[in-house]
């Protein structure tokens, strides 16, 4: 008599010559589990499944569990309007038309975050279980793959973004300029040093400037200097050890006349500081932060603590807001700036 493979027949005749209680251990487990298969094999899976296979899963921290619960939750039974007795059946039809989910989606979830997590619960949903995923085609599976890709990059820029807009916005600098203008007289430190910082973005610079005749005054290296005589229409500005990726170098512009104009007015002359007190003597470690500062407050700008940075951020707004600016553009303002063309991106801000 033939002895069925699937069942215990087998056993029959094996335990009819071994009757040992190990033996009877290893053919009790192999019975439960014939009897695990049978049931799986035969069972309907419902949508309430997924959560339970969820629950049991250890390779999931608790906290992230609780998410993934709440997100598929979200997505079975508020927006598919599934209840948790339905036949998988019915969720595996509607994953089939990728498109359609995909849009459906996005209507549901307009926030960029939002709509990744769900993405992200997802796709979970159907590689993690067994019951939909060899019943979606692989082409439709990389679809949502791809699209969690795209809802990642997204979110990612949209944080961007958030970062951006909650850096402290800054006025525009004609209108700082402006304000400066129409605050203080004209031959005063406010005024000279707000038409220096229109020529050139530089850090706190200015109070180590020293007015010079000829080049071969520039003779020392921890010293800035403003070329300054009668045969120069221009000023030439020089700000040394200026340091770039560990290089150091020199900054030199030709300013307007006009600053020229203000220095003549001010009485300075070669050998003077540019940027004095009024006793006639440069700030301290020539610094000037404290000083713009009092500009700006007496200006009416709120700088919020912020002064020689302030106007950084003013002035490289204005000059990168620029939709035709080239990459040497970008060079030029780095190097006027005191740095790389990377980190210049980092000063920009939202206008106010």
């Amino acid at each position: 008599m033939p002895y069925p493979i699937y069942g215990t027949g087998l056993f029959h005749v094996i335990e009819h010559e071994t009757s040992s209680p190990s033996f009877t251990t290893h053919r009790n487990k192999f019975l439960n589990l014939v009897t695990t298969m049978r049931i799986q094999h035969t069972k309907q899976f419902v949508v309430g499944d997924i959560l339970s296979d969820l629950d049991v899963d250890q390779d999931i921290k608790p906290q992230t569990k609780k998410n993934y619960r709440q997100w598929y939750s979200n997505i079975l039974f508020r927006k598919l309007k599934l209840a948790p007795s339905d036949p998988i059946s019915t969720l595996i039809k509607t994953l089939r038309q990728p498109s359609d989910m995909i849009g459906r989606m996005k209507k549901w979830y307009p926030n960029p975050h939002s709509y990744k997590v769900h993405m992200m619960s997802l796709l979970k949903m159907v590689s993690d279980n067994e019951s939909i995923f060899p019943k979606i085609s692989n082409s439709v599976f990389q679809k949502y793959k791809t699209e969690f890709r795209e809802a990642t990059l997204s979110e990612q820029a949209y944080q961007a973004q958030k970062t951006v807009e909650k850096k402290e916005a800054v006025l525009p600098f004609e209108e700082v300029y402006e304000k400066v203008r129409k605050a203080f007289p004209k031959f005063s430190n406010a005024r000279l040093l707000i038409e220096l910082y229109r020529e050139v973005p530089s850090r706190d610079d200015f109070g180590n400037v020293k007015i010079i005749k000829t080049m071969k005054e520039a003779n020392e290296p921890n010293q800035n200097y403003l070329l300054d005589n009668n045969k120069q229409h221009r000023p030439l500005l020089l700000l040394n050890d200026f340091k770039t990726d560990d290089k150091y170098d020199t900054i030199k512009v030709f300013l307007r006349p006009s600053i020229k104009s203000i220095i003549r007015g001010m009485g300075k002359k070669p050998g003077d500081y540019l940027i004095t007190k009024p006793n006639g003597n440069p700030y301290s470690g020539g610094k000037l932060s404290g000083l713009i500062g009092t500009i700006l407050k007496r200006a009416g700008i709120k700088a919020n603590g912020k002064s020689v940075l302030y106007l950084r951020q003013s002035k490289l707004n204005e000059l990168l807001d620029d939709k035709n600016i080239t990459m040497k553009d970008r060079i030029k303002i780095a190097k006027s700036a005191g740095h790389n063309p990377m980190t210049t991106l980092n000063y920009k801000r939202m206008k106010k």
